[in-house]
C-alpha cells in the first residue's frame, strides 16, 4: 500500500507542476478520489481482481476531469479525444469516466449520459465494462436499476440514466 500511495504521490505531483498556470490547476483532491474510486472496481476481461491504474491512464483520466480553469473552477476540457491503439483500452478509459462521472458528481440531478459508437458492437462492448463495474460492486450496484435486455441504467436517487445509442447503418429502412 505504501508503494501505490507513493506512486500517486509522484504522479500528482508530476500533473499538478504540468498545468497550474495562472489559467488552469490541477485539482489533486478531486484526482485522489478519482484513483481511489477506481481502485474499488474490478476488471471486466478475465481476472475477477481488482486493477491498478497505469500511470498513461491515470494521466488521461485526472487530465480530463482534474484540469479546471482557475477563474470559475469549470473543467478546462469539454472533449477529448484519446488517441490510443487498438486493444489498449480506450472503452477501459471511457468508462472509467463515465461511471465516475455517474456516480460521483453529486451536482448532476436528471442527467442523460449517451453511450455512442460507430457499431453495435462497439458500443455494447462499452456498456458491457460500464455494466460490470456497476455490477461488481456491491455499493454502485445498490443505487442503480440496470436493464440489461435495452442496455439502460437508471440511477434511482438522482434520476441519470445511462444508455446505449449507435450508428449501425446496415439496419436503416431509409
Amino acid at each position: 500500500m505504501i508503494k501505490k500511495e507513493l506512486l500517486l504521490a509522484y504522479w500528482l505531483e508530476k500533473l499538478q507542476k504540468k498545468w497550474d498556470t495562472e489559467e488552469y490547476y490541477y485539482d489533486v483532491e478531486e484526482a485522489e478520489k478519482i484513483f481511489n474510486f477506481v481502485s474499488k472496481l474490478t476488471n471486466d476481461r478475465g481476472a475477477s481482481r481488482k486493477f491498478d491504474l497505469l500511470e498513461f491512464q491515470f494521466e488521461i483520466v485526472t487530465e480530463i476531469l482534474c484540469v479546471r480553469r482557475r477563474s470559475d473552477g469549470k473543467r478546462k476540457h469539454r472533449e477529448a479525444h484519446i488517441n490510443i491503439p487498438r486493444k489498449n483500452g480506450k472503452s477501459f478509459l471511457a468508462a472509467i469516466i463515465v461511471v465516475y462521472l455517474f456516480f460521483c458528481q453529486r451536482h448532476i440531478f436528471g442527467a442523460l449520459f449517451i453511450l455512442t459508437a460507430n457499431t453495435t458492437k462497439q458500443a455494447g462492448e462499452l456498456y458491457a465494462t460500464v455494466e460490470h463495474f456497476i455490477k461488481t460492486n456491491k455499493t454502485l450496484r445498490r443505487y442503480c436499476k440496470i436493464t440489461s435486455s435495452t442496455k439502460t441504467i437508471v440511477r434511482k436517487d438522482n434520476g441519470n440514466k445511462l444508455m446505449v445509442l449507435s450508428s449501425d447503418a446496415d439496419n436503416a429502412d431509409s
